[in-house]
């Protein structure tokens, strides 16, 4: 949910009051409701956590001049902490330090000490108590063998070796179903029978060491049964391959010596200690560097509106007199796109709310299915626990499918729901994909042929054959791509919103949407551009990567330290 959808729902709101308006022009609760738009708390999380903070700075005692800093900013700030920290520790010749660079960073560049360092700041500030969560990582590597399958990880893991192990009954059901029909290797049944009985039997394990014990399974040749189909044959054969497969890459991976797993993650803990405590480390000297220049970055303004809303106790936590007077302002709260949800944006918007007071107020609207890369850190399980536990009935607490897609022709959807159908379960995506969570049209849209789902395959072996091409996979990608739009232009009809007709596709309607944007969205633009297709990307990653900055950059190393060689023949170049 972003600024710009929250102007346009206040936009929105203000026409749906004026169409009513003239209908009504009498009506003074339509015309108050009309002066109110404005002022109306219908914004980001992030810009109510700052309405928090700039009117509540008093309760924690900060500067309300604060702004808020812009990425770049705050990415050379990081670097130049990050530095500090790191030339302070190698001249204070710290040995756990020099012991954790070289098994992360192998002598190579100090880039990996860097990603490791900030992305564990980053998880903790997701959390409502990052010290606490910090410290929580590291007590997990502390633990005694004998409280070690006890542990939050241990037991996800044989989670998922069992669930593994539930799919792999079923496919021995699905091969055994194909021994039985006419035509088919009824020799293989008791075999197959044999095989899938120790796996649910082994199912019953509920510690590494039963499990690792219950498959120790020594397998039995398949009997001879040639006057039956030769293809029955070698699909039950491929299947219980397969299967074989699958039980011993969960061995290799999980059940190989778990005492072993134990004194290796004792080990490890050597090298935890060292990683949380120069997270500590970095986060206060971040916090500190950030307080010199009075700025903020969004998790700060989230973190302060935490501490005005919510009071940390030896039992838990508490509610402030502040969130109190919230909670008493707001009858109705709405969230869109729930399932992005953090743990500290779930806490806000408990505090603000009246559902404590026993009167439930929130209406959240939210799709798990696209919570699949957890963005910004969110936590999809929050949505989950509504999802699984609200009740279809009318109530305080109530759960309404919104099956309907008003975005998407018929072709978008039925494609979607194609491959979601074979990839997508509770273990990954959070949710089954079935008719329920499926996407049906909900939208009307005129006949418009070149709408088809395709597929286009780009063969990045060519380069090998031909020498003459020069050109990265991303750059071949680009420009095939780029051939496509140019089709599009040329032949595509689109519909247009404003007036509801079809009219000749613009570059304007087009969109490219990648995995990732870094390393590949400046590429493209780059590519597209060279071959005369206006384009642009959102992403800031390209701005210190160009010539003009790059030159500036190496100025300054050169400065920093004139015998760089690298950086000095660029400067001279």
């Amino acid at each position: 949910f972003t600024k710009a959808a929250a102007e346009e729902m206040k936009t929105r709101l203000s026409r749906a009051f004026e169409k009513e308006l003239s209908a009504n022009p009498d009506n003074r609760y339509l015309i108050r409701q009309i002066s109110l738009v404005d002022s109306a708390r219908i914004c980001t999380i992030d810009s109510f956590c700052s309405y928090i903070v700039r009117n509540y700075y008093n309760a924690i005692g900060i500067d309300p001049s604060f702004r808020i800093a812009d990425e770049g900013e705050l990415n050379l700030m990081r670097a130049d902490v990050m530095s500090d920290i790191i030339e302070r520790h190698f001249a204070d010749n710290d040995g756990a330090f020099e012991d954790f660079v070289e098994a992360f960073a192998g002598g190579k560049k100090l880039d990996r000490i860097y990603d490791i360092i900030i992305g564990l700041h980053r998880f903790a500030q997701s959390n409502p108590w990052p010290s606490e969560w910090i410290n929580k990582c590291l007590r997990d590597y502390l633990v005694d063998e004998d409280e070690y399958e006890n542990l939050p990880v241990v037991k996800d893991t044989i989670g998922y070796i069992k669930a593994s192990l539930a799919e792999c009954v079923q496919e021995y059901g699905e091969i055994l179903d194909e021994c039985c029909q006419p035509g088919g290797p009824n020799k293989y049944s008791p075999v197959i029978e044999e095989e899938s009985d120790r796996l649910q039997k082994a199912m019953e394990g509920n510690t590494l060491e039963e499990l690792e014990t219950a498959l120790d399974i020594k397998y039995s040749r398949l009997p001879a049964d040639k006057n039956t189909s030769e293809d029955a044959r070698t699909y039950v054969k491929n299947i219980r391959d397969g299967i074989k497969k699958r039980i011993a890459a969960l061995k290799d991976n999980y059940l190989t010596d778990v005492h072993r797993q134990y004194g290796d993650m004792a080990q490890c803990s050597h090298y935890v200690r060292t990683i949380t405590s120069l997270t500590s480390e970095f986060t206060d000297a971040y916090q500190k560097a950030k307080a010199a220049s009075n700025i903020v970055d969004f998790p700060d303004i989230e973190h302060y509106a935490l501490d005005i809303l919510v009071k940390r106790t030896d039992e838990g936590y508490e509610y402030t007199e502040i969130a109190d007077e919230l909670a008493a302002q707001y009858k109705e709260i709405y969230i869109d796109e729930y399932q992005d949800s953090n743990l500290v944006q779930e806490l806000i918007l408990k505090a603000v709310s009246r559902e404590r007071f026993g009167n439930p107020d929130m209406f959240m609207v939210g799709d798990v299915k696209q919570s699949i890369y957890s963005f910004r850190l969110s936590r999809p399980e929050l949505f989950m626990e509504k999802f699984d536990t609200y009740d279809f009935e009318k109530g305080p607490k109530q759960r309404i499918d919104l099956h309907k897609n008003f975005r998407s022709r018929k072709e978008v959807l039925d494609s979607v729901n194609y491959i979601f159908r074979q990839i997508m379960m509770r273990n990954l995506g959070e949710i089954d994909y079935d008719d329920k969570a499926a996407l049906y049209v909900g939208a009307e849209y005129p006949e418009n042929p070149g709408c088809e789902t395709e597929v286009l395959v780009l063969n990045t072996e060519l380069k090998k054959y031909d020498r003459s091409i020069k050109a990265s996979k991303q750059e071949m990608e680009a420009r095939m791509i780029a051939s496509r739009i140019r089709r599009l232009i040329a032949e595509q009809k689109v519909l247009d919103k404003k007036t509801g007709k079809l009219r000749p596709a613009r570059y304007s309607d087009i969109v490219i949407l990648t995995r990732s944007v870094k390393g590949i969205a400046d590429i493209f633009v780059q590519e597209l551009n060279r071959e005369g297709i206006p384009a642009f990307s959102g992403t800031k990653e390209g701005y210190f990567a160009t010539q003009e900055i790059g030159v500036l950059l190496d100025y300054l190393r050169v400065l920093d330290n004139r015998k760089q060689d690298i950086p000095l023949a660029a400067v001279l170049m």
